[in-house]
């Protein structure tokens, strides 16, 4: 035995180290003991309790979708295992009437009942109804022809152009008349410096008056067409007065 103190060899018994004067009878250190095999790999009470308390959630979690009281999955209760798919009831179809005979004559009313309205298509007597036929209209009268066309005036002369006339008429107010409408006086359409010429609305042919309440009336032909050689037709002429008509 050696001291616990100072190290010196103590003799067997003693009860005092004779170096420095320790006890020998102190209490030896404690010695741990030893672990049981296996005790290192025991798993810890926390977890063991958290793994037991998520079985459970999940059990409780699938009883509920199992039941149909799972969020979300209201009114869609899984079927009973191993139960038959219910069939839906057969609706019942209303009853076909029986059909009408057209040969047989509908049944007399009982005397004091309203009469009933006789059958689509057939009369009160039970023969097929006959549709009236609608009146044919009336012929109407024919539109009276339309009158001919009053003849052409004797015209004196006629000219062609593509579009315009100049008037150079002696005297030079006669009156101007074309396809019946009074355009002015003729010194109006002398295409001067302060007139100007007359221009046809249209191509074809046209008819133009020159009258005078002192000169004889005279009238001229117009043929207004793209093809003619001039544009503007100049007409110069000089009327002669009622006078020297009569003298004639």
């Amino acid at each position: 035995m050696t001291c616990t103190k100072c190290g010196a060899s103590l003799a067997a018994g003693a009860q005092f180290c004779l170096a420095c004067g320790q006890s020998a009878a102190a209490v030896p250190p404690k010695v741990a003991a030893p672990r049981p095999a296996g005790a290192g790999k025991q798993m810890p009470v926390a977890a063991l309790i958290v793994l037991i308390g998520g079985l459970a959630l999940l059990l409780g979690a699938f009883w509920l979708y199992q039941s149909g009281n799972f969020p979300g999955t209201a009114g869609t209760a899984a079927p009973a295992a191993g139960a038959p798919d219910a069939q839906p009831a057969p609706v019942p179809e209303p009853p076909a009437s029986a059909p009408v005979s057209p040969a047989e004559p509908p049944a007399a009313a009982a005397p004091g009942a309203a009469a009933t309205a006789p059958v689509q298509g057939q009369t009160a007597a039970g023969a097929p109804a006959v549709a009236p036929t609608a009146p044919a209209p009336a012929p109407t009268a024919a539109a009276p022809p339309a009158p001919p066309p009053p003849p052409p005036p004797p015209f004196e002369k006629t000219y062609e152009c593509r579009k315009y006339v100049a008037f150079k008429i002696d005297p030079d107010t006669a009156i101007v008349t074309v396809d019946g409408e009074i355009i002015g006086i003729a010194d109006e359409w002398a295409d001067t410096p302060r007139t100007k010429k007359y221009e046809f609305k249209s191509p074809g042919i046209h008819y133009v008056k020159l009258s005078h309440r002192d000169y004889k009336t005279i009238w001229l032909r117009f043929i207004v067409s793209d093809k003619a050689d001039d544009k503007t037709a100049e007409v110069e002429l000089e009327m002669k007065k009622e006078k020297d008509r009569n003298q004639e």
